[in-house]
């Protein structure tokens, strides 16, 4: 697989939202972007094993350049960084290049739904999951320890990346059981009911 990665950021950006003096995104390009997400976007909390982490992420994807470039102009209204990926596919290889945008961190991605939330009519539960998930995690001390709340949210947010009741690409199944988590044991894990608040 070959892949060319660009870090792409806004000039004036910080891991808040804030205004832009210059120019602010419409209501109707706010409207634009948050179809966008919902179409053609990723939310989803992933695990990190070197660093024995979890992170959040946000991306969406397109095989079209011109859409990918009316997103990036958005977002950099909006005040966000984010990261910007071009995918070619190996010879022989039946799929298109795409384009995809990524905006991680905690602070970003709060920031970033917080904006766009009006806007989406999809992916209700996984923003207001998510949005949940970073408020808990940027409240708290650097490398605090995951709390129990935050590990309902991060099963919760796992099984919208099941599609059609198949595993999703990850190898993650409709039961999705924990192997490593951070600062806690598989068997306390395990013993947690995934349906309870």
């Amino acid at each position: 697989m070959v892949s060319v990665n660009i870090l792409t950021m806004s000039e004036n950006s910080q891991d808040e939202t804030m205004g832009n003096q210059q120019e602010r995104p419409a209501e109707g390009e706010l409207g634009w972007l948050g179809g966008m997400l919902d179409g053609e976007g990723s939310l989803a909390l992933t695990c990190n094993n070197t660093h024995r982490s979890i992170y959040p992420i946000i991306s969406i994807t397109t095989v079209d350049e011109n859409i990918i470039k009316k997103c990036e102009e958005i977002i950099k209204k909006i005040g966000i960084e984010f990261g910007s990926v071009y995918y070619v596919p190996p010879r022989g290889k039946q799929r298109r290049s795409s384009h995809t945008i990524r905006v991680s961190t905690a602070k970003r991605v709060k920031s970033f739904l917080t904006v766009l939330k009006p806007y989406i009519f999809g992916k209700t539960h996984q923003v207001d999951f998510l949005i949940e998930w970073c408020s808990i995690r940027t409240s708290l001390p650097y490398a605090h320890p995951y709390t129990e709340r935050e590990m309902f949210l991060f099963y919760e947010i796992k099984k919208y990346q099941i599609k059609k009741g198949k595993p999703s690409k990850t190898g993650i199944p409709i039961d999705y059981t924990p192997g490593w988590r951070p600062r806690y044991t598989r068997s306390y894990l395990e013993s947690k009911s995934l349906h309870k608040i």
